[in-house]
């Protein structure tokens, strides 16, 4: 919410690993300003559904 409410730009930077909720908010920054070092590491989840699904993503 702090992100979206301030004016100025906000840069992200991924150092090492963003997993789960860090890959999110890595998500937030300002589009343009989302950075990540080259052998950083950013993991995002597969969605799972109630009641499963099936096929790859």
């Amino acid at each position: 919410d702090t992100m979206q409410y301030i004016k100025p730009d906000v840069s992200t930077i991924c150092i090492g690993m963003a997993a789960s909720m860090a890959s999110f908010l890595l998500t937030a920054g300002t589009k343009g300003k989302r950075y990540a070092l080259p052998n950083s590491e950013i993991l995002i989840h597969q969605p799972s559904v109630y009641g499963g699904m099936q096929g790859q993503a």
